[in-house]
Parts: structure tokens; sequence; C-alpha cells
């Protein structure tokens, strides 16, 4: 999409993975929200999440490391939070983690996602399926892509992003901060930093990552 000057959107139901707000146990997608917009001179806007406070590939590390994980990140079946990932079994906390701090706004997105990957498209959602093997694994998506010369010129919006990017990173910074990094601008500095040679990968993602390329 990016390259056509078109903004990409990016939709996919994941497996149960969250708990939902005043419920018990894994019973709602970790479901995953991406958003590509293309940029003048700057980077393009790359908004890359899932609906959960956290990924569950985070968790698979730390188990992997035997390293505990932060309090907020999951819970057990009763609802407790914990920070070791065996007891996680209760799911992970939606984005916002407590009600208090806005966890059904985390919740919400996640029903959005199945609603248009699986309601609008006639697939079953993630409280439809079953535990079997005919639907084990399966996941259902959604694309778009909005284009940008059916509201403006292309160029003409891809140069307000630029000042609209510009204009974020601007934004006043607290002490010890150097910059503000918009979505998707760690990982593109990550990129960066790679291609030159410089890598910083643990132990446990090296192993996954020959495992996957011996596959």
């Amino acid at each position: 999409a990016l390259e056509h000057d078109m903004i990409g959107i990016s939709l996919t139901q994941g497996g149960k993975g969250i708990v939902a707000p005043g419920s018990r146990g894994k019973g709602v997608g970790l479901n995953v929200i991406s958003v590509a917009v293309p940029a003048k001179e700057e980077a393009p806007f790359v908004l890359d999440m899932c609906t959960g406070v956290v990924a569950g590939g985070k968790l698979e590390l730390a188990a992997r490391n035997n390293t505990p994980i932060p309090e907020g990140w999951a819970v057990d079946m009763d609802g407790n939070p914990v920070t070791e990932v065996a007891k996680a079994i209760g799911g992970i906390l939606p984005l916002g983690g407590t009600p208090q701090l806005g966890s059904y706004k985390g919740f919400g997105l996640t029903v959005v996602v199945d609603i248009l990957c699986s309601t609008l498209s006639g697939g079953l959602s993630v409280l439809e399926k079953e535990s079997g093997p005919s639907t084990r694994g399966k996941a259902n998506h959604f694309f778009g892509a909005l284009r940008i010369d059916g509201f403006m010129p292309a160029d003409e919006f891809k140069e307000r992003m630029d000042a609209m990017i510009k204009a974020h990173h601007e934004l006043p910074k607290a002490p010890g901060v150097d910059r503000i990094y918009l979505a998707g601008e760690v990982e593109q500095e990550m990129e960066r930093q790679r291609r030159q040679g410089i890598l910083t990968a643990n132990l446990s993602s090296m192993k996954i990552s020959k495992f996957m390329l011996s596959h």
C-alpha cells in the first residue's frame, strides 16, 4: 500500500489469549492491528500492535530465559496478577490492564478486530471456534487500502504527514528524554543499526530464528 500512495490496514484475529474484563480465563483473541501511512521525507508511520498489554511472544521469551514477567502483563485463573509465566494460565490482560486503567478500551479493540475479520466475512469468531483440530491454529484476516488521492493529491498528503511527524518530534521532552518516537520509528532505527552490522539479540531469540530458518 505504501508503495502505491495508499494507507494500508491489516487486522488479524488471534487465538484465545486475552482475559476479558470481569471474566475468568482466556476468552477473547490476542488480536493484531497494523496501519501503515506514507510520508514524503520522513519515515512512514507504521503502527503494528496487539490488543493485549503485551504480545504473546514476550511471554514465550521470558519462559525460555526463565525470567519473571512484569506484574500487570498476565493473570492466573482467578484473575490474580502473576510474575511467573508458568502461572499465567488465566490469560494476558487487554490493553489498559485493569478496568480502572481502561482495559475496556483494549477489550473493545479486540472485539472490533474480530468483527471485521470474522463476523463481516462470515468466518468464525474467536468465541465460536472450538479447540479441535478442524479450527485450531486457524485465523481470519482483514486487509484494506485507502486511496489517498480520493481525498487529496498524494504529494500534498505526504507533505502534511511530514509536518505532523515533525510536530510530534518537537513536543517538549521530559528530563532525560532525547527523542520522542512515533509508531514504527524504534523498529526502523533497529533495522538501520542491524544493516550496519550492529546486532542485539539474546540467546533464546537466536535459537528461535535458527529453528525457523531450518524448517
